[in-house]
């Protein structure tokens, strides 16, 4: 019984987390469950209206990133049938995974641009998302960029059943992670100064706009890959809306990118990204002209990540070097 083994499992995680958190809890704030509550019900309840209404768009990011991915399934399923959900939903957890390792430790963004922010200190704020877009730039887009070119060779090998379809698919989620990785700086500086009504807005409007598929689906012959591309290409206005709000609420967001090691980050990896997806067209070409294919492959992708890997270390590694230093030498 895979799906209720899966459900069971999800389920022990989640009280197990919850009692490891009540653990560490006692451990560090060994009186917090003494501590006793001394206003009444009526104060105890307008104060929680008063935080309610103060996270309501937190609370709106987190129910739009909840809905987004599940309301895909069902656009996929209802456009082109369940058996095409199995192609998206492999595509996109492979993808999210390589996407996820990379974002993992950012959280911490939101509590550092806060202080900053709350402190006015603009300068500090813009070293720190300079290093984060660099970080996720280089990391990002050599994990997904090696992701995306590894898909021709590596998904028909482990999902034979699911053919060609889902190589394709994987490759355009894959891009499709890697330009929201390069979001992240500005999403967490909209939430942390006070903006989080826009970072919600520009979140529902992606969502939004992958709900048109489902009475206009039916009307064109798509495919999972068809999807796949509405998806990245609506992504972009979400994307959009997150640079436009950043520049005109905070003026961050030109200031961000006017460096160098911002720039040649973000380019380089942006180009290194397309090579990727474009491996195919020139593996082929390199074929009729009489390489191996295997030859062909590998011999593109050690020269793209070489040709990436060197202009980054020589133009974006020192902030994150000099960031390094501080930290171990404060």
């Amino acid at each position: 019984f895979p799906i209720e083994g899966l459900s069971a499992g999800t389920l022990l995680a989640n009280a197990v987390g919850l009692i490891l958190l009540r653990s560490r809890l006692s451990r560090h704030h060994r009186q917090w469950a003494a501590a006793k509550v001394g206003s009444s019900q009526r104060a105890r309840l307008g104060r929680t209206l008063q935080i309610a209404r103060r996270g309501w768009h937190f609370y709106c990011i987190a129910v739009g990133t909840l809905v987004r991915e599940p309301l895909a399934r069902v656009v996929v399923a209802s456009v082109l049938g369940l058996p095409a959900v199995a192609i998206w939903d492999v595509a996109m957890r492979v993808t999210r995974v390589a996407r996820d390792l990379v974002t993992a430790g950012l959280t911490v963004l939101y509590p550092s641009l806060a202080f900053l922010s709350r402190a006015r200190d603009e300068p500090e704020m813009i070293s720190l998302m300079q290093l984060a877009l660099i970080l996720v730039s280089v990391v990002g887009g050599s994990s997904l960029g090696l992701l995306v070119g590894a898909a021709e060779p590596g998904m028909p090998a482990l999902f034979p059943a699911l053919g060609a379809e889902l190589t394709r698919t994987t490759q355009v989620l894959g891009v499709w992670n890697f330009l929201t990785l390069l979001n992240v700086p500005f999403w967490y500086a909209l939430q942390a100064t006070g903006f989080e009504r826009h970072a919600a807005w520009s979140l529902w409007a992606h969502t939004a706009s992958l709900a048109l598929l489902i009475p206009l689906g039916p009307a064109f012959s798509a495919t999972v890959v068809h999807v796949a591309i509405y998806w990245t290409a609506s992504a972009l206005l979400t994307q959009a809306l997150i640079f436009y709000q950043v520049q005109r609420r905070l003026g961050l967001f030109w200031p961000v990118l006017d460096s160098r090691s911002v720039q040649v980050a973000v380019l380089g990896s942006i180009a290194f990204v397309a090579g990727a997806f474009l491996a195919p067209l020139t593996v082929t070409l390199l074929e009729r002209r009489g390489v191996p294919a295997a030859a062909a492959t590998a011999g593109y992708h050690v020269m793209l990540f070489g040709l990436f890997a060197a202009l980054v270390w020589r133009h974006s590694w020192r902030p994150v070097a000099t960031f390094i230093a501080q930290v171990r030498n404060p």
